[in-house]
C-alpha cells in the first residue's frame, strides 16, 4: 500500500513537471474569444478592396447612381439626331402702289415720270369704290321763308357759294359747299362760324358717292430708293405691297 501511494505521488510530480516545462502557454485573451480581425466601414474601403470582397462573397458591389445623359442622348441613352435647319425664304421684292379716285390722267403722268427715273411699271388698272365728300351745311330750317331770310343775311355778309336746298330729307337746309377733304371743309366751317350770326352753327356731313379708283403698281429700280409722290399729287395714296 505504501508502495502504491509513493508511485502515485511520483506520477503526479512527473505530470506536473511535464505541463510546467513542455506544454505551450495559451494566452487567456486568445482562449476567451476567437480572432475577428480589424473592423472598417464600407465607405473607408478602397474600390479595389470592394471588388476583392465581392469576389469572395459572390455578391456584386453596390452600383453607383446613374449620371446625367451625355450630350446628344436622351434619358434612355439613345442618340438624338439634330434637326436640320429650315432655310429662310428669300425676301420677296416690295412694289409701290399708288391709288386715286378718278385719277387716270394723274396716274398716267406718274407712270411716265417713274419709268424715266428707272423704275419698272408692273401693272395698272381700276376698281369700283366709294368716295367720301364733306358737305358743309346749315341744318334744315322749319320753313322755306326762314331759310331764305338766313340766306339773305349771309349774302349781306359777303358770303358766296351757298344755296337753299328745296327737296329731299335736307329740304330748307342751306348748303355752304361740298369738299373732297376734311381739312377744306373745316376751313369753310370756321369761316361761317366766324361771322357770329345768331343761331348759325354750320355742320360737316360726310357723303359717300360711287366712284372709280385707279391704281398703279411699280417695282423700284435696282439700287434705287422707292419712288415718292411729286408735288401736286396730294390726292393720291401711296402704299407698299408684294410684286407677285
Amino acid at each position: 500500500m505504501r508502495v502504491f501511494v509513493f508511485l502515485l505521488l511520483i506520477s503526479n510530480v512527473l505530470l506536473w513537471s511535464w505541463y510546467r516545462y513542455r506544454a505551450p502557454a495559451i494566452a487567456p485573451s486568445q482562449a476567451a474569444t476567437p480572432s475577428m480581425g480589424e473592423m472598417r466601414l464600407l465607405s473607408e474601403i478602397d474600390p479595389a478592396g470592394l471588388d476583392a470582397l465581392a469576389a469572395l462573397t459572390d455578391e456584386p458591389p453596390p452600383a453607383s447612381p446613374p449620371g446625367p445623359p451625355a450630350r446628344g442622348e436622351n434619358s434612355e441613352g439613345r442618340v438624338i439626331e439634330p434637326k436640320p435647319a429650315t432655310p429662310e425664304p428669300p425676301n420677296s421684292p416690295q412694289c409701290v402702289v399708288a391709288t386715286g379716285v378718278d385719277a387716270v390722267g394723274a396716274l398716267q403722268a406718274l407712270a411716265a415720270k417713274w419709268a424715266a427715273q428707272g423704275h419698272r411699271v408692273m401693272a395698272q388698272g381700276e376698281v369700283q369704290a366709294t368716295r367720301e365728300q364733306f358737305w358743309v351745311m346749315l341744318p334744315p330750317f322749319r320753313t322755306s321763308t326762314e331759310a331764305h331770310e338766313v340766306a339773305a343775311r349771309l349774302r349781306g355778309r359777303a358770303v358766296k357759294d351757298y344755296y337753299v336746298v328745296r327737296e329731299g330729307e335736307s329740304r330748307n337746309a342751306i348748303s355752304l359747299g361740298v369738299f373732297s377733304t376734311r381739312e377744306a371743309a373745316e376751313r369753310r366751317q370756321a369761316e361761317i362760324a366766324g361771322l357770329r350770326i345768331n343761331g348759325l352753327k354750320p355742320r360737316i356731313q360726310i357723303l359717300e358717292r360711287p366712284a372709280t379708283k385707279q391704281w398703279l403698281k411699280v417695282r423700284p429700280g435696282e439700287g434705287l430708293n422707292p419712288p415718292t409722290l411729286p408735288p401736286g399729287t396730294e390726292t393720291l395714296i401711296l402704299s407698299e405691297g408684294p410684286c407677285d
